[in-house]
């Protein structure tokens, strides 16, 4: 079977008329076009213009948008990996583990390993998971599990459980 080929545009005017049609014929996709257009205006500022103080007010507006996004989301492990103390290394291992109920125990279905966490940040991995997470329904119950790895396997250190709906 012989693949169809991409038609070709000789000129950037024919490719432009191209794109109008394609828009016209498909309107849905415009705001896609709008999206793109300001993420490359975006990263275009930032690369070629910006200064020391409009790059720190770019990160402010980062942090606060990731903090907004984050606010009541389903507790996966993008989220936890996104967190500024999630790290590469550190002292405890953190992974999310879904699981079932069964009878009074928990039966585990699959774990995530999200990264690693230090001490002094187990708190406000503890709030985050407690106040901002939450368990959709349809979900498996999944909660966050701290473990340090020792040669003999894992040693618990402690297990933050997510709101539940």
């Amino acid at each position: 079977m012989e693949e169809k080929k991409r038609k070709g545009y000789k000129t950037s005017k024919a490719q432009v008329k191209a794109n109008e049609r394609y828009l016209e014929k498909n309107p849905e996709a415009r705001p896609n076009k709008y999206r793109s257009n300001d993420k490359t205006a975006a990263k275009r500022f930032i690369r070629d213009y910006a200064t020391l103080e409009e790059l720190e007010e770019l990160e402010n507006l980062i942090k606060n948008k990731k903090m907004e996004v984050l606010k009541m989301s389903r507790l996966e492990e993008r989220i936890i990996r996104g967190l500024s103390f999630i790290k590469e290394t550190g002292e405890y291992l953190v992974e999310i583990e879904s699981y079932k109920i069964v009878g009074d125990s928990e039966d585990m279905i699959d774990t995530f390993k999200c990264g690693y966490i230090d001490k002094e940040d187990l708190e406000e991995l503890k709030s985050f998971v407690e106040n901002q997470t939450e368990v959709l329904k349809g979900d498996f119950p999944k909660k966050v599990n701290v473990i340090k790895e020792t040669d003999d396997g894992y040693d618990t250190i402690d297990v933050f459980y997510p709101k539940q709906n």
